[in-house]
């Protein structure tokens, strides 16, 4: 079963798929994922799994680069991030 991913503030499905599919592969349960993204350098992941709710936020350490594939780079990581963060918190709970 796939797990429905919402996005919200970007279009970065691939690497949230790619995150969700690294971070919990095994996933076999009902839950869904939304993941935002803001324009000033944040991004945060709530994941429903196992019945249980968890969140993961992540944000540049530096400013965000203005325009292009950096940009681009710099969001999809926080994308991951955030995704990472709140697969680790239902990952140690269980």
């Amino acid at each position: 079963m796939a797990l429905p991913i919402q996005l919200a503030g970007h279009d970065y499905r691939y690497a949230a798929e790619q995150a969700l599919m690294a971070f919990l592969p095994s996933f076999g349960g009902e839950g869904d994922l939304l993941v935002s993204s803001y324009g000033g350098g944040c991004a945060q992941a709530a994941l429903r799994y196992g019945g249980k709710d968890y969140e993961g936020r992540a944000e540049l350490s530096a400013p965000l680069p203005e325009e292009g594939l950096l940009r681009k780079r710099a969001l999809q990581k926080l994308v991951k991030e955030s995704i990472l963060r709140a697969c680790a918190s239902a990952v140690w709970e269980t």
